[in-house]
């Protein structure tokens, strides 16, 4: 988990391979939506920025340009899990 390199005394996490990062997984990136939905990247980020909104309203913690990939289904398929097709 940690690699060898020391910076200060202070463990410097090892690289993690994109799509590895759990919180790749948990969140949506304004530009996966964009790409997903096939709409512009602003349009995409207003959607982050109103589903934010709601999650914020119920007292729970965002982060900007990304949102909840469960909040983010929910709302936007009602919960159904999109299957991606391989060519």
């Amino acid at each position: 988990m940690f690699n060898e390199q020391y910076d200060g005394g202070v463990r410097l996490p090892a690289e993690k391979e994109k799509g590895d990062c759990m919180a790749n997984n948990i969140f949506i990136k304004a530009d996966e939506i964009a790409a997903e939905m096939g709409v512009s990247k602003p349009y995409a980020y207003k959607l982050v920025k109103k589903l934010n909104g709601e999650l914020e309203d119920k007292g729970f913690i965002t982060i900007p340009g990304r949102v909840s990939r469960q909040y983010y289904r929910e709302k936007v398929y009602n919960g159904v899990q999109i299957r991606q097709e391989v060519n």
